[in-house]
């Protein structure tokens, strides 16, 4: 342009020389306004070169403000994901906002075979694939790796999938945990580029945060799963301590039962012996032992409930008590309008106490029909069986209300009900959980999603046989001699109506109410037979034994012991080390009868 400019001068000058006076004035002043020209262009010209680069600058400064603010936002949001799927969703977004990227990919190796899979992607629209030789020849070489145009690739073979996709250039980067690749965090393009260093190393700290974060959620979900089964730990601990309080106290009720279930049950069959009874008056003493019994019957489930007791144990087929179950609810099932529905597989024996299983399930069906009563003709109950490894399951399902968050942490606690007064004891369910315990199985509850509860029980297939009755059967041969007897009891009601009996069955007997009066009686008197309570105010039965033992052998082997109370395992040793037959509480003529026609006749 400046060349111009003197050019059009000099013709100027040249045009109008006539005119001029002095050619030396002239050609000063030319010069002086070409050098004036030449000076402003210059000047220009270096304030436009000035201007450039300090945009150039402010552009690349507010790039970097801006690269760096997203990246502390990127960093920000890995800090608060406690979830792999947060870590992922959070870096494809900043990598693609960052790297201008069409499409973006994250590849996890697999932690067994090595192999890279398809993490999560982000902006493919027929879904990114599965593999990528890009990602998986940065994982093989550890480096960031760049490829400016997909058509001259000579490195490794361009996956058919990307150019299927349009993909033109790409660029992956390495995720490493400790210097050792996880993933691949890659980005890919729709037209060729050249990559810069800027590029390569915003997607580095990029898949480094991402590497520290998804270290950070791998631990975290550890760490939720560690504290998830301590807090599981924490509460079977509570639960068991609740348990063998519970228990504790329910075997000190046993015996201050039993005692009392003895002298009623006892009396009623011998007033029931009486010739000439009224009809009416032996249907109420039939009813008054049935009671008995069943009284009986609810003092050893509780004494199962506290684990004091074990379950007696035989080959049980537990699809045949679900439906001996459901057959005895079917009533209540009815009247409630129930629709039942069972999905039973085939299952192997189990050893198990069928009478133990199946309160449980009725305590379960009864719960779910009360669950369901207000829906009336609109409530289902699905029951089914299945085997997985070595347990067999039993799933009891209801469509009612389910059960309230804040009480499924509780509903196996003793004395815990939601129901009204009088509606229930709050023992049910602990009932139920301790048979299942004491079968070596579990037992748990949830909500089901759309609606009402499930429970779940485990029992193992595999458990052992239960240890053989202490009590002898009923049915052993009778007729043995008479023989003199001495009834040890502390109770005095139990061992008149006791003395009372073995008097009917033809012998003479005598009492002790303690353990003192029972030994000076022994020293002074001779019994063919001994009737010995373990329990007693003063010396225990175990004492009286191991002193007659060393004083009279003859009659220890003529011992037969009472408990009302569940025996603890030092107990059951002793028992088993003394091989004396042992009545349980509450008594019956026949057992009685029985166990001392057998001491008789073994002993002639």
């Amino acid at each position: 342009m400046v060349a111009v400019v003197a050019g059009v001068a000099f013709e100027l000058v040249l045009a109008f020389t006539p005119l001029l006076d002095g050619i030396p004035w002239l050609l000063a002043g030319v010069v002086r306004l070409l050098g004036i020209i030449v000076v402003t262009a210059v000047l220009v010209r270096a304030q436009i070169t000035q201007q450039r680069e300090l945009r150039a600058r402010i552009a690349a400064r507010d790039a970097k403000v801006t690269r760096d603010a997203a990246l502390q936002e990127l960093a920000q949001r890995l800090l608060e994901a406690t979830g792999e799927e947060a870590v992922h969703d959070a870096t494809l977004r900043a990598t693609q906002t960052l790297a201008g990227a069409d499409h973006v990919a994250l590849f996890m190796a697999d932690a067994k075979t090595g192999e890279l899979r398809l993490a999560a992607s982000l902006g493919f629209q027929n879904g990114a694939p599965a593999q990528d030789a890009l990602a998986g020849y940065a994982f093989l070489m550890r480096r960031t790796i760049q490829v400016d145009d997909v058509a001259h690739e000579t490195r490794f073979a361009i996956s058919p999938s990307l150019r299927e996709r349009g993909v033109q250039s790409g660029i992956a980067v390495p995720v490493a945990v400790r210097q050792e690749p996880v993933g691949v965090l890659a980005a890919y393009y729709q037209s060729a580029r050249q990559f810069d260093e800027r590029e390569s190393g915003t997607l580095g700290t990029i898949a480094q945060q991402t590497a520290l974060a998804l270290e950070k959620a791998h631990l975290y979900s550890e760490l939720q799963d560690s504290l998830q089964r301590l807090q599981e730990s924490q509460a079977q601990l509570i639960q068991a301590e609740k348990l063998k309080a519970l228990g504790t106290l329910l075997s000190g009720m046993a015996h201050e039962l039993n005692n009392p279930l003895s002298t009623i049950q006892l009396s009623v069959q011998l007033m029931k012996r009486a010739a000439g009874l009224p009809d009416a008056l032996r249907r109420r003493m039939d009813a008054m032992e049935e009671e008995c019994d069943r009284a009986s019957r609810i003092i050893r489930d509780l004494l199962v409930f506290a684990r004091r007791k074990p379950p007696e144990r035989r080959p049980t087929d537990v699809n045949e008590v679900i439906r001996t179950a459901l057959a005895l609810q079917a009533p209540d099932l009815d009247a409630s309008k129930i629709r039942v529905g069972t999905d039973l597989v085939e299952l192997p024996p189990i050893m198990a106490d069928g009478h133990q299983l199946q309160q449980v399930l009725l305590n379960l069906f009864t719960n779910a029909t009360h669950a369901m009563k207000e829906d009336l003709g609109r409530g289902a109950l699905i029951v089914r069986s299945m085997r997985r490894g070595g347990e067999i399951i039993v799933q009891v399902e209801d469509d009612g209300p389910g059960i309230p968050v804040e009480h499924l942490g509780r509903i196996f606690d003793p004395f815990f009900t939601t129901k009204g007064a009088g509606e229930g004891t709050g023992l049910g369910l602990s009932l139920s959980i301790g048979i299942i315990e004491a079968h070596g199985g579990r037992m748990a509850a949830d909500n089901i999603a759309s609606r009402g509860a499930r429970f779940t029980l485990r029992l193992p297939i595999g458990a052992e046989g239960a240890t053989a009755s202490a009590t002898p059967p009923a049915n052993l041969p009778a007729g043995g001699r008479r023989a003199r007897v001495l009834v040890v009891d502390h109770e005095e009601r139990l061992r008149s109506i006791l003395t009372e009996v073995l008097g009917s069955l033809g012998h003479q007997v005598e009492q002790a109410p303690n353990g003192a009066v029972a030994k000076e009686k022994l020293g002074s008197f001779r019994y063919d037979l001994v009737m010995l309570d373990l329990r007693l105010p003063d010396i225990g039965g175990t004492e009286v034994w191991q002193w007659l033992l060393q004083h009279d052998s003859a009659l220890a082997s003529r011992v037969v012991f009472m408990t009302g109370e569940p025996m603890s395992g030092p107990t059951q040793g002793f028992l088993a080390d003394t091989g004396r037959p042992v009545l349980t509480k509450p008594l019956t003529i026949d057992r009685v009868r029985a166990v001392v026609d057998e001491v008789m006749s073994a002993t002639g």
